[in-house]
């Protein structure tokens, strides 16, 4: 139903009579519009390229200078995360040096006589056969932890 309604409003537009020379002289004064503002862009071309122009160096030298301040954010903070691990790792050198050299002065006790009879006395609760050895409750639940 609405299709014959809009062709009949077509039609009542479409129904006037055309003056062919009138049409005419509308198609080339529009022609003539179109041309002088053609014209008139044409002559503000090489204006708006430079201005095109300028604005897309502009844009590009901001990027560039984004990515490189954005690269050397990025190393900045790679160094310092690597500069707090280096850090850490020298802690944990000297620490592993601390351990080393005492084990490496209870490795040059093991042979002496003095340090075996110190370490039977304290870790096996050995005794000479003429002592007698007292152990507090306290000294027996931490040498039946050991």
């Amino acid at each position: 139903m609405s299709k014959p309604r809009s062709r009949s409003r077509e039609f009542n537009r479409n129904s006037n009579v055309v003056d062919f020379d009138k049409a005419r002289q509308q198609r080339r004064e529009k022609r003539r519009r179109a041309a002088e503002k053609t014209v008139e862009i044409m002559e503000q071309a090489p204006e708006r390229r430079y201005q095109k122009n300028r604005s897309r160096k502009r844009v590009i030298i901001a990027l560039i200078i984004l990515l490189v301040a954005g690269a050397i954010a990025l190393s900045s903070v790679n160094i310092v995360r690597l500069e707090k691990q280096k850090h850490e790792l020298v802690k944990q050198q000297e620490e592993l040096k601390e351990t080393l050299s005492s084990k490496q002065k209870e490795l040059e006790n093991v042979n002496d006589p003095e340090y075996i009879e110190k370490q039977v006395r304290e870790k096996l609760n050995m005794v000479y056969p003429d002592e007698i050895l007292y152990m507090s409750p306290d000294e027996e639940k931490r040498s039946d932890d050991n």
